[in-house]
């Protein structure tokens, strides 16, 4: 097992981006459970890590989150560029709440989740023989040969995060 040391980067400076947008799902989900929906910081808190991983860990050529990225001389560097699964459909779910609360934003979240859906849609669903690779093709064309399934693969991230597309797409809110 590696040292936890101020230089080792994996365990006090890296970032995963799917964590990142995950937890400002989690943190609104949260407030609403505790009915502290309308809490501002909690709100200035997830829309800052959505927007971090918007500006550190996106792909702006094809869409989706990679997978980590470290601080190296002030800069962001992506680490792994790897697009996991579940980090990318919880970007997704991420994204399209980010456009309902923030509709009017500079970023332009729907246009973010369209570009996000369009890049799971190309790269992610094996369309021959169903379900989801665990990366996505672009940057992890050996996914196509790999396994499906292991260890820490589940199903919640897929069924949470389309579910609430779905609701929020039918102009429902996944967290009343």
């Amino acid at each position: 097992m590696e040292e936890r040391s101020p230089d080792n980067h994996w365990f006090t400076q890296h970032l995963t981006y799917g964590h990142d947008v995950e937890t400002a799902f989690l943190l609104l989900e949260t407030a609403h459970v505790l009915e502290l929906e309308e809490d501002e910081p909690t709100h200035m808190i997830a829309k800052r890590l959505v927007d971090h991983s918007l500006e550190s860990g996106w792909d702006q050529e094809y869409g989706g989150f990679f997978d980590a990225g470290k601080e190296v001389d002030g800069k962001i560097e992506i680490i792994n560029r790897n697009k996991s699964w579940w980090g990318l459909v919880e970007g997704m779910n991420a994204l399209l709440l980010m456009h309902r609360l923030h509709p009017h934003d500079s970023l332009a979240y729907d246009r973010l989740f369209l570009k996000s859906w369009e890049h799971i849609d190309s790269f992610l669903i094996d369309k021959e023989h169903g379900g989801w690779y665990n990366a996505a093709l672009d940057t992890s064309p050996e996914s196509i040969h790999g396994a499906k399934s292991h260890i820490w693969k589940t199903t919640y991230h897929n069924t949470r995060g389309m579910i609430n597309c779905i609701l929020m797409l039918r102009d429902k809110n996944p967290l009343v």
